[in-house]
């Protein structure tokens, strides 16, 4: 009988509220990010945008120190949690809060100590007050989310991170509310930039304490682990450590570049696009990659053939997503952005198009990462994100002096489709799924085929529909949701992927009724 500390449930009934509340989270935190930001951009300076972008990702680097033991350890969690295994679990989350502890106090002090450098960031300091106090309270939300959010990965280990967005939806409804009225009344980026702090806060520490009283086994003194436990770890963790330290700086130094090479104002301009992509990143994280602790324990007692239906499966509902999002933006983005932030905030459409290709080798390649991480094949390829760390570095610095901002882009694109857009489905072939790998380029091209001529199709007729503002951004929108979502269901409606897809949605909705 489960136990109320027990952490092992329902793998589907957790997985689906675990989608459908960071679904919900993700959609309403963007459309109060682009109300706020707004407002932002029409009562305060553009250039604390540029700095607090900038700041941020300077510190975004900082974060290298977590080495990858967060993934490791969530790894290494689910045989345990599968099982109920608490002396075990307790003993893993105890290393999980010592590293991050660490990580917190390391970004606070190192940070901290970086300060009278950060000139070297930027081409030229703009003339706005206080700028050293903008970056230390970014040190401090930085550095203080370390010290909490390992038991918000628990949430996400044992498939509760439905809690998590739950508090996640107050709080983020009360900090825009709370921000939009400072700066109506006060005008002042400090309160803004406060309220931020305080409720990001306040979120990790409700959850920290929903973990404690859940799970009260996770208190008290805990066993060391045995060597060979730790054996395992450390090699995850110095794999780990160079994927982090490639999807970092991929993150961060676009960002960086612009603003060290070009400026902190082209850099706050391309930090409302960037907004948007990166809202797009988390539903594909915060609300697909929910499905990631199910996926490990699948892995850990289904059979081959289960194994490659499943990834056939996922791989197809990426792909639809992908497409789907992809040409979205490329027919709606800067209408968007024109509505949203004013045309003065624009790049141009070349610029747009390369982003759209940059986010879409990265999603479909996720089926991969996926899997990837379900399986622990951290170490296999450990030499690929430092490879592709290095080709994006030296591409977008050459590229961003003789182009632009679109020669940072490219760069980030040049070092994708040299590594892991190829090497990455190999490991997972290799090591998962046997063969088959043929199969998986060949689809691959075929989707990438699929979807230019389909965006050329939505962009012919979108550029005929006469119309501004946010009637065209709906009416844009609403016209490739029809033909992308129209054309998807034709190439995929007899493919056996769709049917296990479609059966997937018919017995949640079974579960759904029964639960009503």
């Amino acid at each position: 009988m489960m136990t109320k500390s027990s952490v092992s449930s329902s793998r589907f009934e957790n997985s689906s509220r675990n989608v459908f509340f960071s679904l919900i989270s993700q959609v309403l935190a963007m459309v109060l990010d682009v109300i706020c930001r707004r407002v932002f951009l029409h009562f305060l300076a553009i250039e604390y945008l540029g700095l607090s972008t900038t700041f941020s990702s300077v510190l975004n680097l900082l974060s290298f120190a977590e080495l990858g033991v967060g993934s490791a350890i969530i790894f290494s969690l689910y045989e345990p949690i599968k099982s109920n295994n608490q002396v075990k679990i307790k003993s893993l989350m105890r290393l999980y809060r010592n590293v991050y502890f660490f990580v917190g106090a390391f970004i606070i002090v190192v940070g901290g100590t970086i300060t009278p450098f950060l000139n070297v960031f930027v081409k030229e300091m703009p003339d706005v007050p206080y700028v050293s106090l903008v970056y230390l309270l970014l040190v401090l939300q930085t550095g203080t989310q370390y010290f909490f959010s390992y038991k918000i990965s628990f949430l996400n280990a044992t498939q509760q991170n439905h809690v998590f967005r739950k508090v996640q939806i107050v709080s983020n409804l009360l900090k825009a509310t709370l921000q939009i009225i400072s700066i109506l009344l006060f005008k002042n980026y400090f309160v803004f930039l406060g309220l931020a702090i305080f409720f990001a806060l306040a979120t990790d520490i409700f959850c920290s304490i929903y973990v404690s009283k859940k799970y009260p086994f996770l208190k008290g003194k805990a066993e060391k682990l045995d060597s060979e436990e730790m054996r395992v770890i450390k090699k995850n963790v110095f794999a780990l450590f160079l994927y982090k330290m490639s999807s970092t700086l991929s993150a961060t130094i676009d960002t960086i570049l612009i603003a060290r090479m070009l400026g902190v104002v082209p850099a706050a301009i391309y930090a409302n696009y960037h907004l948007v992509i990166t809202y797009s990143d988390s539903f594909f994280i915060n609300v697909l990659g929910t499905v990631t602790p199910s996926i490990g324990n699948l892995m850990v007692d289904s059979s081959l053939e289960k194994k490659k239906r499943f990834f056939s499966t996922i791989q197809s509902v990426y792909y639809w997503i992908s497409t789907y999002l992809a040409i979205g933006l490329l027919v709606c983005f800067n209408p968007f952005i024109s509505v949203a932030f004013g045309g003065e905030f624009l790049l141009n459409q070349g610029v747009v198009t390369a982003l759209v290709i940059s986010v879409t080798l990265t999603n479909f390649q996720r089926p991969c990462s996926l899997m990837r991480d379900a399986n622990g094949l951290f170490w296999y390829g450990k030499l690929r994100p430092l490879i592709m760390a290095l080709i994006n570095l030296s591409t977008s610095i050459l590229l961003t002096y003789w182009f632009g901002i679109i020669g940072v882009v490219i760069g980030t694109i040049i070092s994708k489709a040299l590594t892991f857009v190829w090497y990455d489905p190999y490991i997972v072939y290799k090591h998962v799924l046997g063969k088959g790998l043929k199969e998986y380029y060949y689809n691959y091209i075929e989707k990438w085929l699929f979807l230019i001529v389909l965006a050329i199709l939505c962009i012919g007729i979108c550029n005929r529909i006469n119309l501004n503002g946010w009637p065209l951004v709906f009416v844009d929108a609403f016209v490739v949701t029809i033909l992308v979502n129209l054309f998807n269901y034709v190439f995929y409606k007899d493919k056996p992927e769709f049917i296990q897809m479609k059966s997937y949605v018919l017995d949640l909705t079974k579960k759904i009724k029964k639960r009503k």
